[in-house]
């Protein structure tokens, strides 16, 4: 998996926005979570740590997971177009005001959820003036 320089990632982002259309079937999904990667050889060793149940190993483990400042790893999926970027914690700040710039700008092409009771007023409006008419 290869990943966009941040700014670059948002410029792409906003043409994927520009491509949606609110009359379109190609949708613009977003995901955004903490990236940990671990190597298979500290898989194994976390596992035997915890099946020996040694706590003093746990311990010094949870320490150096605390200590461990996380990159944020975010996602943008348009049809089979895909396109993602690492967010250093020191870069965080400046990332995200620029992507709630460009969440704020596009969010009119948001389609509004439908609501039931919404439908059902709207049949009751329907059948009330089938039975007048």
């Amino acid at each position: 998996m290869t990943f966009l320089d941040n700014d670059l990632f948002l410029t792409q982002l906003v043409k994927l926005f520009e491509k949606t259309k609110p009359t379109s079937k190609k949708k613009v999904y977003l995901t955004m979570k903490r990236y940990t990667w671990e190597s298979l050889k500290t898989k194994k060793e976390r596992k035997e740590t915890e099946k020996s149940n040694a706590s003093d190993k746990q311990e010094e483990l949870q320490k150096e997971v605390d200590d461990k400042e996380y990159s944020c790893l975010v996602r943008a999926v348009y049809g089979n177009f895909k396109i993602s970027t690492l967010v250093s914690p020191s870069d965080t700040d400046k990332f995200i005001t620029g992507y709630s710039n460009i969440l704020k700008v596009h969010m009119d092409s948001m389609k509004k959820k439908e609501r039931k009771k919404e439908k059902l007023k709207a049949k009751k409006i329907q059948k009330v003036k089938a039975t007048i008419a």
